[in-house]
C-alpha cells in the first residue's frame, strides 16, 4: 500500500497543490484527473522520487519498487514515431516488474493498435497503477477508482469515467441549485430589510413628539428591521458559493494574408534515414492548396511526423534530419509557416511572459493580456516555463503563434496534451481559421471535423514486434477467450468486441490470425 497525508506542493506563492492525502492498495488500477496545470505530473513526479514535496508524508508499504513513464519521450533523430517510442517505454517498465507503474499520459503519440496493445499490457500485469490521462474512454476501460485534482484539492471517486462524470455532474447541479436558493433567499431578505427600515424610519419621522403611540409604532417596525438584517447576517454567514467553473479557454489566430492558390508542392518526394534501407515517408505525390485542411493520418511510423519535418525545413524552421531527401519539395515563396512540434523545444529559463514578448508582443500588459486568454495567468505567466505543464506549454506555443502571425499552420498531434476543455477550444478555433492547415493526428473525432481533406500515409519501415508484445496479447486473448462461457450476454458482446481488436492487433504482428 502507499500512503499519502497532506502533501502540499509551492512554488514561491503560488500553491499548486494543498493538504493532498489518499491511499493506493495492491493491484488497484487508479486514474489522475484534472485540467491542464493542475499538478497531476507533478503528484506523479514526487510518487517516483524525483522531487520533494514542500510538506507532507509519503509511506510506501510493500511498494518496493516503482516504475515511471513520464509524459513526452525524448525527441531524437532516429527512424522510430514517438508513439512507437512510447511503446518502448511502456514494455520497458512493465519488464521491470514494478509493484507501483506511474504513467504520465501513456495513450498519447499512440495509434488504434497501439491503445489496443497499452489496454491488453496493462490489463496483463499484476501491480498497482497510477495513470494520469485525458482519454476518457481509456480511462473508463481501466480504472476502478479516479482521483481528481481541482484548484489545489484532490478527492476520490469509486468507479471508472462514467461514474467520476455523473458523480460531478449532480453534485455541481446540486451545489448550483442550493445556491441559487441561498441567492433568492438573500435578494429577498435584503429588499425586506431595506423596506422595512424605510417604513421604521417614515414612521418616526411622521409621528412628531406629540405622538407616543405612533413613535411606538415606529419602534416596532425598526425592530422587526433589525431582526430581518440579523437574519440576512446570519445567511451570509452561512453562504453557499456557486460551483466553481474554469473561464471559457478561447484559442485564436490571425488571419492570413492573400497567397497564390498552391501554397506546397509534393512530387514523388520521399525521405530516407542515414542508415536505414527503406524510405521512412513517400513516395508522396500532393499539394496543399489555400484555404485548405489537410490532415495526415495512418499508424505510427507511417511517415507523418518526417514529412511534417521537411516541410518545416523546406521553410527554415530547423534543419532536415540526417538522411536522404528525394522528389521535389516547393514550398511558396514568402509563406510564413507555424510549426508544433509533438516535443517542441521551450527555454527552460524563462517565463511564459518573456517567450511573448519575444515572438513579438508590443508590452508586458498586451502580452499578459493575450496568455491570459490561454489560461496562463497571474504568477503562472511569470513562473519559469520549465513548471509549466506540457499542456501549458502547448498553449504557450498557440499563444506565441497568435502575436507572430502565419499562413500556414503545421501541427503535430496538436491534441496530445491538452485536456478537453482545450481539445474543444482547439477544435473550434480551427474550424473557424481562415488560413491553410496541414495537420497529423490519431484523435479521430477531431481529424473528422476539422479536415477539409485526408492524405493517408502507410509504413514503408518494417516493423518487428518484441516477444513481450506478443506474450502480453496471447495472456489477454486466452484470459478473454476463457472469461467468454462465464459471463452475461450483455457483457459477452462488449468481451466479442475486444476479441476482435485483440485479433487484429495480432495480425498485424503476424501473430495468430484467429481467436484463441
Amino acid at each position: 500500500m502507499l500512503v499519502v497525508r497532506g502533501l502540499c506542493v509551492s512554488f514561491g506563492d503560488r500553491d499548486l497543490l494543498s493538504d493532498v492525502s489518499f491511499e493506493l492498495a495492491r493491484g488497484e488500477r487508479v486514474a489522475l484527473l484534472g485540467e491542464n496545470g493542475c499538478g497531476k505530473s507533478t503528484l506523479l513526479r514526487i510518487l517516483a522520487g524525483e522531487i520533494q514535496p514542500s510538506g507532507g508524508m509519503l509511506r510506501y508499504e510493500e511498494f518496493r519498487r516503482v516504475a515511471y513513464v513520464e509524459q513526452a519521450p525524448a525527441a531524437t533523430e532516429d527512424a522510430l514515431s514517438s508513439g512507437r517510442r512510447m511503446r518502448r517505454r511502456i514494455e520497458e517498465a512493465i519488464g521491470r516488474q514494478p509493484d507501483l507503474l506511474l504513467l504520465d499520459e501513456p495513450t498519447n503519440h499512440l495509434d488504434d493498435a497501439g491503445l489496443i496493445w497499452l489496454e491488453a499490457a496493462l490489463k496483463a500485469y499484476s501491480g498497482t497503477i497510477l495513470l494520469a490521462c485525458h482519454d476518457r474512454a481509456f480511462v473508463e476501460a481501466m480504472a476502478g477508482r479516479v482521483l481528481s485534482i481541482a484548484q489545489g484539492r484532490l478527492r476520490s471517486f469509486s468507479g471508472g469515467y462514467q461514474a467520476f462524470a455523473e458523480q460531478v455532474a449532480a453534485e455541481t447541479s446540486a451545489q448550483l441549485h442550493q445556491h441559487e436558493s441561498w441567492r433568492r433567499e438573500r435578494d429577498r431578505l435584503q429588499a425586506a430589510a431595506r423596506r422595512q427600515r424605510n417604513w421604521a424610519e417614515k414612521a418616526h419621522r411622521d409621528a412628531g413628539e406629540r405622538n407616543p403611540a405612533a413613535k411606538r409604532r415606529a419602534a416596532q417596525l425598526m425592530h422587526k428591521a433589525m431582526a430581518t438584517e440579523g437574519r440576512l447576517g446570519r445567511l451570509d454567514a452561512e453562504r453557499v458559493e456557486k460551483p466553481w467553473e474554469e473561464p471559457a479557454l478561447s484559442f485564436a489566430f490571425l488571419a492570413p494574408r492573400d497567397l497564390p492558390p498552391t501554397l506546397l508542392r509534393l512530387q514523388d518526394v520521399a525521405f530516407t534515414y542515414k542508415d536505414a534501407d527503406r524510405p521512412a515517408v513517400g513516395p508522396i505525390t500532393s499539394d496543399l492548396r489555400r484555404g485548405e485542411r489537410l490532415a495526415l493520418h495512418g499508424p505510427n511510423g507511417s511517415g507523418k511526423s518526417t514529412l511534417l519535418n521537411l516541410v518545416a525545413a523546406a521553410a527554415g524552421l530547423g534543419p532536415l534530419p540526417p538522411g536522404r531527401l528525394e522528389g521535389r519539395l516547393a514550398l511558396g515563396p514568402s509563406v510564413r509557416l507555424f510549426y508544433l512540434r509533438q516535443e517542441e523545444p521551450l527555454p527552460e529559463a524563462g517565463s511564459a511572459l518573456d517567450a511573448m514578448l519575444e515572438a513579438g508582443a508590443p508590452d508586458a500588459s498586451l502580452g499578459r493580456t493575450l496568455l491570459g486568454h490561454f489560461h496562463l495567468r497571474g504568477d503562472v505567466a511569470l513562473q519559469p516555463i520549465s513548471r509549466l505543464s506540457p499542456g501549458e506549454r502547448v498553449r504557450l506555443q498557440f499563444c506565441c503563434c497568435l502575436v507572430r502571425g502565419a499562413d500556414v499552420l503545421l501541427l503535430d498531434e496538436p491534441t496530445n496534451h491538452l485536456d478537453l476543455i482545450g481539445r474543444q477550444a482547439l477544435e473550434s478555433a480551427l474550424v473557424a481559421y481562415p488560413g491553410t492547415l496541414l495537420f497529423a493526428s490519431h484523435d479521430r473525432a477531431f481529424r473528422e471535423c476539422v479536415a477539409t481533406r485526408a492524405l493517408e500515409l502507410r509504413p514503408t519501415l518494417r516493423q518487428v514486434p518484441s516477444p513481450a508484445q506478443r506474450d502480453l496479447l496471447e495472456m489477454r486473448l486466452a484470459e478473454l477467450t476463457g472469461r467468454l462461457e462465464r459471463v452475461r450476454p450483455k457483457e459477452r458482446v462488449a468481451i466479442e468486441q475486444e476479441l476482435d481488436r485483440l485479433v487484429l492487433e495480432m495480425r498485424r504482428l503476424g501473430g495468430p490470425s484467429r481467436r484463441v
